[in-house]
């Protein structure tokens, strides 16, 4: 049986090249695309789609400054894919939203990406890619919550096959216990 301390090792190592590959199909695919994109401009557009729309709240989260994020934010703006308002309460705060090219940005490079991954998959078993969507689940219920499940996945058609997942293991789980 494996150790959460093997099982954080395997983790740490893991992320970084998954991270690096997903780096190089996003700036890939951003140059086809002619957008240019950074995987930090990729990510802080997936931010916004998932609801996180303040600039201070995704520094936070992205582990820097408010002016460096400000400024990420601004060139975000000028290119035409995010959108800043005002406030009425508070007028240092502004809300972000993604504008129609930007979402499409977005959603575009993210399928892109996507689709790359699930080519890499397509030689596993379906047992195997089972057992992976149920470790996926698990590691996002330990490091992320349960709310990170509701409000990203929502949106996501990773969220579709996790969820048919879930219902498929239910009612596995029911027949057994029947």
């Amino acid at each position: 049986m494996a150790t959460p301390n093997e099982v954080a090792q395997k983790l740490i190592l893991l992320i970084p090249p998954l991270m690096h590959s997903m780096r190089e199909e996003i700036s890939r695919v951003a140059k086809e695309r002619e957008s240019a994109l950074t995987l930090p401009q990729y990510r802080i557009l997936a931010n916004v789609y998932r609801g996180l729309n303040q600039v201070g709240k995704i520094a936070r989260h992205h582990g820097v400054s408010q002016p460096g994020m400000s400024k990420m934010v601004d060139l975000l703006v000028q290119k035409k894919f995010l959108e800043k308002k005002t406030e009425s309460l508070d007028r240092r705060q502004s809300i972000l939203s993604l504008t129609p090219m930007g979402e499409e940005e977005f959603l575009k490079v993210r399928s892109c990406v996507q689709k790359k991954m699930a080519r890499q998959l397509e030689g596993q078993s379906p047992r195997d890619l089972d057992h992976a969507l149920n470790v996926i689940q698990l590691l996002q219920k330990t490091y992320l919550g349960a709310s990170f499940n509701k409000s990203f996945l929502a949106n996501t058609d990773l969220g579709v096959s996790i969820q048919k997942s879930e219902k498929k293991t239910a009612k596995k789980t029911k027949k057994r216990n029947s």
